[in-house]
């Protein structure tokens, strides 16, 4: 969850059934690169309040997660004691001497300016190596861009073609891509024709507000999960479904 989103009051209720959902889409992604069974070093910059780390950590047992968000900071959030924490990936730098396996940048990059020049300057980076797998996730479609988008300070949304684009001028080689949760346009859309031009940050309470129960949240949660999987069987045979979020799996070429 991005920290701009947390619900300080409400911060152990119920998580949204699209973070739970995207937890196992995350995990599905890792096993096609890594192998669970083995000490892995785990990257996530922008962890935001660590709670994908924390899900991974729990499948990836003798994987180590790294967490850097420059948030921390600036606020306490409480964290496993398997997890590290970071401020910045300078102070990473200054206490590892390690490779890293794999690179989260989870719902990170719409949020940088420029977001090739990070990607390019964390590619010089010795902890980078051509066995680095990255697994990256962007809101979809800049059709689709509204006020909820500038409330968390998103500068852009993607397509398949155009963050394929973007990832290959930072020096970054594509492996696999698809669009994710097809079932969330229409909602969206919805929600974004009934925007108002002057709606305040205060009206976007952000995922840390899910209130529904124990039902709706295991409908939805099955209904992601199906939508997920239907996407990755169709892609397979070429067809890619269009959704609200969209990964890629990619690296840095040898």
């Amino acid at each position: 969850m991005d920290l701009k989103e947390i619900d300080i009051t409400n911060q152990n209720s119920n998580r949204h059934p699209w973070e739970q959902v995207r937890v196992q889409v995350i995990r599905s992604l890792l096993d096609k690169i890594v192998d669970a069974n083995k000490e892995l070093l785990v990257l996530d910059v922008g962890s935001g309040d660590m709670y994908v780390a924390g899900e991974l950590s729990k499948y990836y047992t003798k994987a180590e997660f790294i967490c850097v968000d420059t948030n921390y900071d600036q606020m306490t959030i409480k964290s496993d004691k398997s997890l590290t924490i970071y401020s910045s990936l300078d102070e990473f730098k200054k206490n590892t001497n390690r490779k890293v396996d794999v690179v989260l940048l989870l719902d990170v990059i719409e949020h940088i300016e420029d977001e090739i020049q990070f990607l390019q300057n964390l590619l010089k980076e010795e902890y980078i190596t051509a066995e680095t797998g990255f697994v990256i996730t962007v809101p979809a479609f800049q059709s689709l861009f509204s006020a909820h988008d500038r409330y968390l300070g998103h500068y852009r949304r993607y397509t398949v073609s155009s963050l394929k684009d973007r990832l290959s001028k930072a020096g970054l080689v594509t492996i696999k891509s698809n669009y994710f949760f097809f079932s969330l346009l229409l909602p969206r859309k919805w929600q974004q024709l009934i925007e108002k031009e002057n709606t305040g940050a205060a009206n976007f309470k952000g995922l840390g507000q899910w209130r529904g129960g124990t039902f709706i949240t295991a409908l939805v949660k099955t209904i992601l999960l199906i939508d997920f999987k239907i996407g990755q069987l169709l892609s397979l045979i070429g067809i890619k479904l269009p959704g609200l979020s969209l990964y890629t799996i990619c690296r840095k070429p040898a």
